[in-house]
Formats: C-alpha cells, sequence, structure tokens
C-alpha cells in the first residue's frame, strides 16, 4: 500500500535541499556582487588619491 507520510517526507526533504541549494548560490552571488563592488570602490579611491 503506499503511504502518504513516506511520499510527504521525500517530497519536503526534497524541497529543503532544492531551496537550501538556492540558498546557497544566492548568497554566493551576493558575496561576488560584494567583492567587485569593494574593487571597484578601491579602484576610484586610489584614483582620487592620484589625481591630488
Amino acid at each position: 500500500m503506499f503511504d502518504l507520510q513516506i511520499a510527504w517526507r521525500q517530497v519536503s526533504t526534497l524541497s529543503k535541499n532544492h531551496l537550501h541549494r538556492q540558498i546557497i548560490s544566492l548568497k554566493s552571488k551576493f558575496c561576488n556582487f560584494l567583492c567587485v563592488s569593494c574593487h571597484i570602490a578601491q579602484i576610484l579611491l586610489s584614483d582620487n588619491a592620484y589625481k591630488r
């Protein structure tokens, strides 16, 4: 007989794993964005320092 609880458990663990992966990828994208913007800010600051 098909057990609904087992099926529900499998679905919920699958969706949790999927959400976890999405969160991880979002975090890495955000970190990359921060890294790039920080780098750009450093370049701009060094450019301003050279102009003085």
